[in-house]
């Protein structure tokens, strides 16, 4: 038999629908998975009636007994109390046990590299995040949306996080699969009204060339990944817009949907430039490229990473600007989409910050050719 899902994300995790008197637990097991999310992610009060059991028996349409042994298990996991002749009132989350399953977070990178950056680097905070929820993280790298559905076997109130290609089949999938909870994350062209949360690249990278104009550095170029369209889209809107107001000058690009960094630093070894913005994902072959051939960073180069990786300090003395997102306000972002009634849409700030150990070596190399 098919499993249905909703086309949008639900503010309940009470879904009558999903219980099924054959299915492979009991239905008092269904009903109290549901109700734990109902009152681990819902906006309940400290002491709050919660649903009677003759509410809850015609939200189910079972009997009084069933209902009774799923309250059972969430007074064993302290999420309620119940008090005979009076209700069921809501607990303080002090009162629960700290070792409950809460369920499942399912993440699916479709297609491209499985070892993109930007990928595991929401993977990791994800897990992080997802784990202070009591929740799991299963993860996958599917090619297609046959894989995606072959893989993807929700219990229920689970939630789905989609990112990678994403491409007009998955779209589809997404928009007219029957009551699914997912989010989208990356910078992407979604219809309105899909669960998306991305980050602010155009600002961030404007932010990023003024500082390397005021240092003194104007001839840029730019190493990237072409097949994060929309993701680079905005980087070079953000240059545009730089280059509008004379901040710096692109003198070559590179955008190559398998660029390491090294053979784009081989492009541009003609193109008289004097700074680059580099994707995190091209940035290590950078670095070989300036080992191998002696360049001083930032005297020589001037470099911008733009995505790296909070934790990924290798190589911190090479870029003198860093452009990253928090990977752990992203995975509490999509926590809140999936689970909590956040916004359909969160655009997330990137930090823009200056290594102040890279640039004092500028700032001495300047002063020494200024003695000459």
């Amino acid at each position: 038999m098919a499993i249905i899902y909703w086309v949008v994300i639900m503010d309940t995790f009470i879904l009558p629908e999903e219980i099924r008197e054959n299915g492979s637990l009991p239905m008092y097991h269904q009903i109290y998975a549901q109700l734990k999310k109902e009152l681990f992610f819902g906006k309940y009060d400290v002491g709050a009636r919660f649903f009677s059991i003759r509410d809850l028996r015609a939200k189910y349409d079972v009997n009084a007994e069933t209902v009774r042994a799923a309250i059972d298990r969430l007074v064993e996991d302290g999420f309620v109390t119940s008090k005979p002749m009076s209700g069921i009132y809501v607990n303080s989350s002090k009162k629960r046990r700290s070792d409950i399953a809460m369920g499942n977070v399912w993440f699916c990178q479709l297609t491209g590299s499985r070892n993109y950056p930007f990928y595991s680097g929401i993977l990791s905070a994800l897990q992080r995040r997802a784990a202070l929820a009591g929740m799991n993280v299963i993860v996958n790298h599917c090619t297609d949306v046959s894989d995606l559905e072959r893989w993807f076997k929700p219990e229920t109130g689970d939630g789905l996080v989609v990112t990678g290609d994403i491409d007009a089949a998955v779209i589809r999938w997404l928009q007219n699969t029957q009551r699914l909870r997912y989010v989208v994350v990356g910078n992407y062209d979604l219809p309105s009204g899909m669960p998306n949360v991305r980050i602010k690249i155009i600002e961030a990278v404007y932010r990023a060339m003024e500082h390397c104009a005021q240092s003194g550095r104007h001839k840029l170029a730019v190493i990237a990944n072409s097949s994060a369209k929309v993701a680079l889209g905005d980087i070079m809107t953000g240059i545009s817009q730089a280059v509008a107001k004379g901040l710096v000058e692109k003198v070559g690009e590179v955008l190559d949907p398998q660029e390491d960094g090294y053979a784009g630093m081989l492009k541009l070894r003609d193109s008289g430039c004097d700074s680059v913005l580099v994707s995190e994902a091209a940035f290590f072959g950078l670095c070989r490229y300036v080992f191998e051939h002696k360049i001083k960073c930032p005297e020589e180069l001037f470099v911008i990473r733009q995505g790296k990786n909070e934790e990924n300090d290798i190589y911190g003395d090479v870029a003198a600007i860093n452009v990253m997102s928090d990977k752990m306000i992203m995975a509490g972002k999509i926590i809140s989409t999936l689970f909590g009634g956040g916004p359909i849409l969160s655009e997330l700030d990137c930090e823009v910050v200056k290594n102040f150990q890279v640039l004092e070596k500028l700032n001495k190399h300047i002063k020494r050719e200024e003695l000459k």
